[in-house]
């Protein structure tokens, strides 16, 4: 699924929040370019994708360790 009213901003741009199926599509052609943690206490992973621009992906561990990254 892609949530394009994510209230997720990078630069000036609303960013989508990209799950589900579309996420096993998005994720081999994409690149991790940050994570980000909120306020709320969630976290997120910043991800680009050629001919598509950026998106969010929700992590789901609780570890600040960034070499485990576990998405989706």
């Amino acid at each position: 699924m892609i949530n394009k009213n994510s209230d997720i901003y990078f630069g000036d741009n609303e960013i989508p929040i990209v799950d589900g199926d579309d996420l096993k599509d998005f994720k081999p052609e994409s690149h991790r370019i940050a994570i980000w943690q909120f306020n709320t206490g969630e976290r997120y992973t910043i991800r680009g994708k050629k001919n598509f621009g950026f998106f969010a992906v929700k992590r789901t561990d609780s570890s600040n360790n960034l070499d485990n990254i576990e998405e989706g």
